[in-house]
C-alpha cells in the first residue's frame, strides 16, 4: 500500500480553533495513552499539556518547537483513532505520494515558484510555526494545512496549467487531479493534507 496522501475537511475551518476547542478532550486522552502506553508519547508534549494552562492561550504558551509535534498527535492520532473527528474530503483520492512526487517535475516546468512551493507542502508537510516544510521526527507522518486563499491560488493555477478532465489526462498527472479535485469539493475553509 506504501505511503499514502489524503484530504480532510478541515476541522472547524481553522486547525488551532479546533484543537483549543478539544484541548480538555485531548488532555484526557493523552494523559490515558501515557498511562496505558508510556514508551508510545512524546513527553515534552505530555509534560506541556500537563501544566494548568488557559486553552485560549495554548499557541502563545507553548515552545514553537512543540507546536509541530502538537498538532501532528491532535490531526494523526487524536482525529484518527482517539474521540476526536476529521471527515475526508468527499470523492478525493487517496494515493500514493510518489504520484505527488513525480508529478512535481511536471509543476516545475509549467507553473510558477508559488505553485511549486505548495506543491512542495502537500508532498513534505508544511509547519504551523512558519510557512516552511515540516521538521518533524516522524518521517511517516506529516501534515499541510492550506488556507482558503492557497487553496484557490492552487486550483486556478493547476486548473490554468493542466487539463485532467478527461480520464486519460487524469491518469497521466494523477496528483494535480486529485488536488484540483479535493479543492473543487471541499466544503471547509482550507484543506488538510495528510501523508502516511
Amino acid at each position: 500500500m506504501g505511503v499514502r496522501v489524503q484530504f480532510w475537511e478541515t476541522p472547524e475551518d481553522d486547525i488551532k480553533k479546533a484543537i483549543i476547542n478539544d484541548f480538555e478532550k485531548f488532555k484526557v486522552w493523552y494523559l490515558s495513552i501515557a498511562e496505558e502506553f508510556p514508551d508510545e508519547v512524546n513527553y515534552d508534549i505530555l509534560d506541556f499539556i500537563e501544566r494548568e494552562i488557559n486553552p485560549r492561550k495554548l499557541f502563545e504558551e507553548i515552545d514553537h518547537q512543540l507546536i509541530d509535534e502538537l498538532v501532528g498527535i491532535y490531526i494523526g492520532e487524536f482525529c484518527d483513532y482517539g474521540p476526536g473527528n476529521k471527515k475526508t474530503v468527499k470523492d478525493s483520492t487517496c494515493l500514493n505520494i510518489k504520484n505527488y512526487e513525480n508529478d512535481l517535475n511536471t509543476i516545475q516546468k509549467r507553473c510558477d515558484r508559488r505553485v511549486v512551493e505548495l506543491w512542495g507542502y502537500i508532498v513534505k508537510g508544511k509547519s504551523m510555526i512558519e510557512p516552511k516544510n515540516m521538521e518533524i521526527d516522524d518521517t511517516v507522518f506529516r501534515y499541510s494545512v492550506l488556507s482558503e486563499e492557497e487553496c484557490q491560488f492552487l486550483l486556478y493555477e493547476l486548473s490554468k496549467n493542466f487539463d485532467v478532465t478527461t480520464p486519460d489526462n487524469f491518469n497521466r498527472m494523477p496528483g494535480i487531479g486529485s488536488v484540483i479535485r479535493a479543492i473543487e469539493n471541499k466544503e471547509s475553509m482550507g484543506l488538510l493534507i495528510t501523508v502516511a
